[in-house]
């Protein structure tokens, strides 16, 4: 990554706060970063994570990422080299195009990807309270899934609109939805969630406020 590209998204997030908008809470158990790049917003939400799921697909943002991790030793974050897409395989990929949106481009680099349910699987996460999703155009194929089938709720979700990606799609899912230019926040009514109780298989679902009255 050239070193304007590197201050320009760690300023977009240091200096501009974009994502302080969306991030209301103190706390996140567990939160995935789609598109960590080399790591500037792993390292912003750090103190406030538990555990930290960072996916980056390009080999060289990869290996800055590691770095990163190492110098600024950010012991919380799980740092993998692959991409989310609509289904499990290998993709061509550009990481200098202006738009990584793989499934749709032939390019001459080939990563690995999974789909957001495959990764949820192999990986054993339990919950997702927070994703941060910046990757460049291939938003549509992450959430091509009905997030309503996945096995876990993601209650929080903050990123940026790429490639006119309908992202008013979380409205129709029960997501509480605001935009600001490419930035867009989605939140789940908590009152609607699963409790999830550590180390338990059991999922509970709560009660509907409205249906209590």
């Amino acid at each position: 990554m050239s070193r304007d590209n590197w201050q320009r998204y760690h300023d977009e997030i240091f200096v501009g706060k974009q994502y302080d908008r969306g991030i209301k809470k103190d706390h996140y158990k567990v939160v995935m970063d789609i598109g960590a790049n080399v790591g500037h917003f792993c390292d912003y939400i750090h103190d406030k994570a538990d555990v930290i799921y960072a996916i980056e697909p390009g080999a060289e943002n990869y290996e800055e990422l590691l770095k990163n991790i190492e110098e600024k030793k950010l012991t919380k974050v799980k740092p993998f080299n692959v991409g989310l897409a609509t289904d499990d395989g290998e993709v061509k990929y550009d990481p200098f195009a202006e738009s990584s949106h793989w499934c749709h481009q032939d390019y001459s680099d080939t990563i690995k990807v999974r789909s957001l349910a495959s990764f949820v699987k192999e990986h054993d996460i339990k919950q997702i309270d927070l994703m941060k999703i910046d990757c460049e155009g291939c938003e549509q194929d992450v959430f091509a899934i009905n997030l309503q089938e996945l096995p876990i709720p993601i209650r929080e979700i903050v990123g940026e609109i790429h490639n006119g990606f309908d992202a008013t799609i979380f409205e129709k899912l029960g997501y509480t939805f605001e935009h600001s230019g490419v930035l867009f926040y989605a939140y789940l009514d908590e009152a609607k969630l699963p409790i999830l109780s550590d180390g338990e298989e059991t999922v509970i679902q709560r009660k509907d406020p409205a249906s209590l009255s």
